[in-house]
């Protein structure tokens, strides 16, 4: 998969403010943005994110735009003191795996805090649970329909019936909570 045109364009403009700002004056930088018709500031971000992340993985996170990686970069460095969140690595993945924008990225980021990002393990084991739940549901579904229709046969002809007692499933929102 290829990067979209702008993407491209985003790192081609950082990697030469990057050079920029290791090899000339800020004069020179001042005339140079002046020139190609944008700020210092906007200059000096395209080059810290170009700075941030290696090509290896820019190509890793391709699917995501520079804007991503952008909002990756300013996330780590809100959580500069957490292990996990300072790394900008950590929020591409969370964007990619959850197919976040731009925005919601860095609403997430604004909120994060460990307990409410979960991991990928901590996600597994809840949707084998809700799995599990739904599994039980539709076993306990046919049960009493072999139920219903053993008590329609049998009932007339043989006078008895089956009477089945069964203890409900705890709701689905309990099971979420619960994993």
């Amino acid at each position: 998969m290829l990067q979209k045109p702008q993407t491209q364009l985003q790192w081609t403009r950082g990697d030469i403010a990057q050079t920029l700002f290791q090899d000339y004056t800020p004069e020179g930088i001042e005339r140079f943005a002046v020139l190609v018709g944008r700020s210092v500031d906007t200059l000096q971000r395209l080059a810290q994110v170009a700075v941030a992340f290696s090509p290896a993985v820019r190509e890793e996170y391709q699917a995501l735009s520079w804007s991503h990686f952008r909002a990756a970069y300013r996330a780590a460095r809100e959580h500069a003191d957490d292990k996990t969140a300072s790394d900008p690595t950590f929020w591409l993945g969370y964007a990619q795996e959850h197919g976040l924008n731009c925005d919601a990225l860095a609403y997430a980021a604004h909120y994060y805090s460990p307990a409410v990002v979960p991991t990928a393990p901590v996600k597994a084991r809840r949707a084998a649970a809700i799995a599990q739940y739904q599994a039980a549901e539709r076993l306990l579904q046919r049960i009493e329909q072999q139920v219903r229709l053993f008590n329609q046969m049998h009932a007339r002809a043989y006078g008895h019936r089956l009477v089945l007692t069964v203890e409900p499933l705890p709701a689905a929102a309990d099971v979420q909570s619960a994993s």
